[in-house]
């Protein structure tokens, strides 16, 4: 395969249109970053499935060009600020690239020409799309590279012979670096709606605490009690290197997870074992304990999480590296 270099053409980034979820926000984050290093990046805002697309010629009238039309207005508000341009059309050439987020893998039968590269931005919300695509066979199909963000998405891969993969990461927004002290913060436990029912059962068992599930929040809204609460709780599926754990621990929340996923692998939720909990509901007077230690002795254990943090300080500016290798 063709290893992509800065001479690269236009590389076109796929995307939902008014997606607003951790996938979509790092595909706008990888344009942004290419946009920086001096790349024509361009999103490329299409449906889930592969619709009869214009087909047309370019301007030499060498290459086919294919028109994507459907949307007028499709940016997020949210993402504007990563101002990344979008276009309608794709030039079919072998110097251009097309990202593909990990629940598209039947659009690597699009182009005869692009460089394709596969970005597992989770790996279990994928899983349904894989096999309705045709399995894993599909994949020797045809020539691309696979990037991961996360170790959980690489170990996967490696299980069904695929390890030739890729680190591109993502990254947490800088609005979230400043915590508040703990002087400021209450004794509240906030927990992702995502695998809701351990942590709810829970709250049954202590209701001294204030427990807020994290649903039908604005980012703001949600930034808020980051920054003034002392536990965030996820007991999800975490497909992949989730941004809520991040989101909650760079602001100042000690974190508690389960065991699924991405949080089995250190390298991914990068917390002390004491805070991962193989079964919550089994071990549910345990996890009280923890909280209640936690509540009393906040400084104490928030410790415990400062090599976390650090990572997660760190993450823009090894983003901006693994992009620059990649293309």
């Amino acid at each position: 395969m063709k290893y992509s270099s800065n001479n690269v053409g236009n590389i076109y980034i796929f995307c939902m249109p008014k997606g607003r979820t951790g996938g979509p926000e790092a595909l706008h984050q990888l344009g942004s970053t290419l946009r920086a290093l001096g790349r024509n990046a361009y999103m490329v805002y299409i449906n889930c499935e592969i619709p009869e697309l214009k087909k047309k010629q370019s301007a030499n009238g060498l290459r086919s060009v294919y028109e994507f039309k459907e949307f007028s207005d499709p940016v997020v508000p949210d993402y504007i600020k990563y101002g990344v341009p979008y276009t309608y059309d794709v030039v079919d050439s072998p110097e251009n690239i097309i990202v593909l987020p990990e629940v598209w893998p039947y659009w690597l039968q699009f182009g005869e020409h692009l460089q394709k590269y596969f970005w597992w931005l989770s790996y279990d919300n994928a899983l349904s799309f894989v096999h309705s695509a045709g399995g894993w066979d599909n994949f020797y199909h045809y020539d691309c590279h696979h990037l991961v963000q996360s170790q959980y998405a690489k170990v996967s891969l490696k299980n069904h012979g695929i390890e030739e993969v890729y680190p591109l990461f993502d990254f947490i927004d800088s609005k979230y670096f400043v915590p508040s002290p703990s002087a400021e913060r209450v004794n509240r436990i906030l927990y992702n709606h995502k695998g809701a029912a351990p942590a709810q059962k829970l709250a049954e068992m202590a209701p001294e605490f204030i427990w807020q599930p994290l649903i039908g929040l604005t980012s703001e809204e949600v930034w808020s009690f980051f920054r003034t609460s002392k536990i965030y709780m996820d007991f999800g599926y975490h497909p992949g290197k989730d941004r809520m754990p991040r989101e909650a621990a760079i602001s100042g929340c000690c974190v508690i997870t389960g065991l699924r996923g991405a949080a089995r692998h250190f390298e991914d939720i990068s917390i002390p074992g004491k805070y991962k909990v193989e079964d919550p509901e089994g071990d549910a007077a345990k996890v009280i304990a923890l909280v209640h230690d936690i509540m009393e002795n906040f400084d104490d254990h928030s410790v415990a999480f400062e090599y976390y943090r650090r990572k997660i300080l760190s993450e823009r500016e090894e983003f901006f590296l693994q992009a620059r290798n990649l293309f």
